[in-house]
């Protein structure tokens, strides 16, 4: 049946790209500044919104591997964040992409917190999944740039703003990036 094996793609590419997006983020922290690795390795991630994107990212990361720590200010977004993910990766167990012990082994690997303190305080990477507009972009990475530890890789899932532009504003520019996640 064409729909069924077009679904079984459809997950097939979405366990591979969480995956994959795992062995990137390993690989970039080791190799990043001109090849000089700035991290051993990335155990620890945090993302800061959880709204559709962020708990997407989220979920990507403790499938990958990685503590995973979820922040957003209103507390319904965390609860609403939490049944989504639970959601999805159910979904995924009953797909076959996962068995029911990696999807609770995932669903262990994420923390909810309501500060951006308590998520970032042993981070060894944040990203920033908050709406798309330059002052809250600026204003979350200044905060991010107290906050974090001085290891703490920051990451902003930006569309439209110049991560250049967002650098500018804090004391580590060289541990920024821009990272595009699929939807």
């Amino acid at each position: 049946c064409i729909t069924a094996r077009s679904a079984q793609k459809k997950r097939l590419v979405s366990q591979i790209t969480w995956k994959r997006q795992s062995q990137i983020t390993r690989w970039f922290c080791r190799t990043c500044e001109a090849g000089k690795p700035v991290l051993s390795e990335v155990r620890t991630v945090a993302v800061i919104g959880a709204g559709s994107m962020g708990r997407s990212i989220a979920q990507a990361a403790a499938t990958g591997g990685f503590r995973t720590i979820l922040e957003d200010i209103l507390p319904t977004a965390l609860r609403k964040a939490e049944d989504a993910i639970r959601a999805e990766l159910n979904r995924a167990v009953e797909a076959g992409n996962f068995d029911q012990a990696e999807a609770d082994a995932a669903l262990a690997r994420i923390e909810f917190a309501s500060s951006v303190e308590d998520a970032v305080r042993d981070a060894d990477m944040v990203i920033e999944a908050v709406p798309d507009e330059l002052e809250s972009q600026l204003e979350i990475f200044v905060v991010l740039d107290k906050l974090c530890p001085p290891k703490t890789i920051l990451v902003s899932h930006t569309h439209t703003q110049s991560i250049t532009e967002l650098a500018s504003v804090i004391y580590r520019a060289p541990k920024c990036i821009a990272m595009r996640f699929p939807r």
